[in-house]
């Protein structure tokens, strides 16, 4: 009987993948974090995705140092969740408190984010939290706060702001101003336009002036602080 021939199939070179150690450390940080607080629950939500935020949006991004090819497949593999949903959850966990969590919900602080986002054009940047509790929406003609709405007149508030004349401020501190507006009570309802570098509003009531000029000056100081 012949021998077997040796096989002269080479072998396979190792890839050398080199990991940063800082990388790699603060992923497991957060990813120690993201754990614990998964087995705790729902009253640890802004803990868990205030985690994934840390991870997905770091730059360099954490998760690849985790082996995950992008975010989409972190969410899926550690989340078990779709993308549209671990952003909505992000979005949540990085504008409002535990304590908004537990007074409004998800649901309502998702569709009011979304209100505020459109009233200002653009999406929402930083980390700052939103005094919800101040937070006005116009239903009926009226400025109503967020336990006295549901969310489908929120939407319908969001849809209307899309479905006019309304033009989008394009620059950040129109953004800012925007959105310092919509924060206020008397103001949900002043547009603001924006044109060759001049900004404008209309429907500013005149009796709440000094609530307006002094939104005005919180939002462009907050647009100089970016």
């Amino acid at each position: 009987m012949a021998k077997a021939k040796p096989s002269r199939t080479k072998a396979l070179p190792k890839v050398d993948v080199r990991v940063d150690p800082k990388l790699k450390a603060l992923f497991d940080q957060h990813m120690a974090i993201l754990r614990e607080a998964q087995g705790e629950g729902a009253v640890a939500f802004d803990r868990l995705w205030e985690s994934v935020d840390a991870i997905v949006n770091h730059e360099p991004p954490l998760y690849v140092v985790g082996g995950y090819a992008s975010a989409d497949a972190f969410f899926a593999g550690v989340l078990k969740e779709t993308s549209r949903t671990a952003q909505r959850n992000i979005r949540v966990a990085r504008f409002a408190t535990p304590e908004d969590e537990r007074k409004y919900g998800i649901a309502t602080l998702d569709a009011v984010l979304g209100y505020l986002q459109t009233k200002a054009g653009a999406p929402l940047s930083g980390h700052h939290p939103i005094h919800f509790a101040h937070v006005r929406i116009p239903v009926d003609g009226h400025a109503r706060a967020l336990d006295a709405i549901t969310v489908k007149q929120i939407q319908a508030a969001t849809a209307r702001l899309t479905g006019g004349a309304h033009q989008k401020p394009k620059s950040d501190v129109a953004r800012a101003v925007g959105a310092a507006l919509a924060a206020e009570k008397p103001l949900v309802d002043v547009e603001i336009h924006e044109h060759a570098g001049f900004l404008s509003f209309a429907r500013v009531p005149a009796a709440a002036l000094q609530h307006f000029g002094n939104a005005v000056i919180r939002g462009a100081g907050r647009a100089r602080t970016k």
